[in-house]
């Protein structure tokens, strides 16, 4: 397996009413393969995303935007007043 064909995903799920962020990782992986794969698992999608546009929040790992990881997702900057994790 080389680096250039492994993809991460990040998929914003919901299951019996709780929201959660699930990480999807594989060879050749999809985002079609992603959704039925999480949807096998009873899982709603709402939203999945690359980890080549979005990382995981540091504080509460929901998706963030862009890829610099220490920026906060938009929830934390709102609450917390800061863009920045390193800033807490």
């Amino acid at each position: 397996m080389t680096a250039r064909n492994k993809k991460t995903y990040y998929a914003h799920v919901s299951i019996d009413g709780k929201e959660f962020t699930e990480v999807v990782e594989g060879e050749n992986v999809t985002v079609a393969d992603v959704r039925k794969f999480l949807k096998d698992k009873g899982y709603t999608v709402e939203k999945i995303v690359s980890s080549e546009t979005h990382h995981l929040c540091k504080y509460c790992k929901s998706i963030a935007e862009g890829t610099y990881d220490d920026l906060l997702c938009d929830d934390c900057r709102e609450v917390f007043g800061h863009s920045l994790y390193s800033e807490l």
